[in-house]
C-alpha cells in the first residue's frame, strides 16, 4: 500500500465514524499538504536511487566536473592549488538526477503536454471559444458547521461531475 492510498483511506469519510482528523479544517488540509510532499520527496528518491535503471543518467556532469568547469559551489572551494586556479570541492560534485516525462510535474512532463496541445492546435485550429463557469458545492454533502474550505475533496467531486457534464454537451452525446 502507497502512503498515498494509506492517507486516501484515512481521509474517506464513512458514515457513522467520527475521525477527528475530517474534523481538523485547515489543520486537515495542512495534513494533506505534507503527506503529498512526502509522497512526492519518496517519487523523488525512488528516481534517483534507480537512475542506472532508467537508463538517464548522463556523464557530462562527470565531464565538466573533471574540466573544472564552472561547477565549483561558493565557498566551498579548493583554493591551495600549485597553479593559482580555482578546483572545486570533490566532495561538492554532483550527479545530474534527470526525471522522466512520466513524473507529473517535471520540465520533461510539462514539454510533453505542451507539444501535445500544440499538435492538437495544429489539427483542430486555436481555440475560439473561452468558457468560465462557477461551482458551488453541494450544501447537502457537508454536515452542519462545515464550509467548502473544510472538504476540498467533496468540491473537487463535485467539479469534476459539473465538468464531465459541461464536456458531455460539446461532444455531442
Amino acid at each position: 500500500m502507497s502512503l498515498i492510498e494509506f492517507v486516501a483511506y484515512l481521509l474517506y469519510d464513512r458514515t457513522g465514524d467520527h475521525s477527528r482528523l475530517l474534523h481538523g479544517g485547515r489543520l486537515t488540509q495542512q495534513y494533506c499538504v505534507d503527506q503529498w510532499s512526502k509522497a512526492e520527496q519518496q517519487r523523488l528518491r525512488y528516481i534517483e536511487n534507480n537512475q542506472l535503471e532508467f537508463r538517464l543518467e548522463t556523464i557530462q556532469g562527470r565531464t565538466d566536473a573533471n574540466r573544472h568547469e564552472e561547477c565549483a559551489r561558493l565557498g566551498n572551494v579548493n583554493k591551495n592549488t600549485s597553479n593559482g586556479t580555482i578546483e572545486p570541492d570533490a566532495n561538492d560534485v554532483g550527479r545530474r538526477l534527470i526525471l522522466s516525462p512520466s513524473f507529473t510535474g517535471g520540465p520533461r512532463y510539462m514539454y510533453q503536454r505542451f507539444m501535445n496541445a500544440m499538435a492538437i492546435v495544429r489539427e483542430l485550429g486555436a481555440p475560439n471559444r473561452f468558457i468560465t463557469y462557477t461551482c458551488n458545492p453541494i450544501k447537502g454533502n457537508l454536515r452542519p458547521g462545515q464550509t467548502a474550505a473544510d472538504h476540498p475533496d467533496i468540491v473537487a467531486r463535485d467539479f469534476m461531475r459539473k465538468l464531465k457534464a459541461i464536456n458531455k454537451g460539446f461532444d455531442g452525446s
